[in-house]
C-alpha cells in the first residue's frame, strides 16, 4: 500500500505543472517592479525572469527576497510583513479567497519576510497546479 501512495505522489509531482495563464499572471505582476526588485534583492536577472517559464520557483535567498520585494511593491505585503488577502485576490487573478486563506494560514507568519513571501508564492503556484 505504501508503494502505491509513494508512486501516486511521484506521478503527481512529475506530471503537475503551472498553467500558462498563471505564468502570464505572475509575469504581468512582476514586470512593473522586476528591474527594481532584481536590483534590490541581488537576484540573478536570468533566474528571476525565467523561473515561471521553467515552471519552477527557485528556492534561493536572493529569489526569496525578490518575491518579498514584489509582494511589498504590489501592496500584497506591508512593510512589517502582514499580507493583505484582498489585495492578493485583486492583484492575482488566480488567487481565490480559499487559496489566499490556505496559503496565508500556512505561511503568512514565517519569521523571515523573504522566506514568507517565497512560501506564499510557492503555495499559490502549487494550489493552481494542473495535472497533465
Amino acid at each position: 500500500m505504501r508503494t502505491i501512495v509513494v508512486l501516486n505522489i511521484f506521478i503527481c509531482a512529475v506530471f503537475s505543472t503551472v498553467p500558462f495563464d498563471l505564468i502570464d499572471d505572475w509575469n504581468a505582476v512582476a514586470s512593473t517592479y522586476a528591474e527594481e526588485c532584481i536590483s534590490e534583492s541581488g537576484a540573478d536577472t536570468e533566474t528571476a525572469r525565467k523561473m515561471f517559464e521553467n515552471h519552477k520557483l527557485v528556492d534561493e535567498e536572493h529569489i526569496r527576497c525578490y518575491f518579498k520585494c514584489l509582494s511589498m511593491k504590489n501592496k500584497f505585503m506591508s512593510e512589517d510583513g502582514v499580507y493583505d488577502a484582498k489585495a492578493l485576490e485583486k492583484g492575482l487573478q488566480h488567487v481565490t479567497p480559499d487559496i489566499a486563506e490556505t496559503c496565508l494560514s500556512k505561511y503568512g507568519n514565517a519569521q523571515d519576510l523573504c522566506r514568507r513571501a517565497y512560501l506564499v508564492a510557492t503555495c499559490i503556484t502549487e494550489e493552481n497546479y494542473v495535472t497533465l
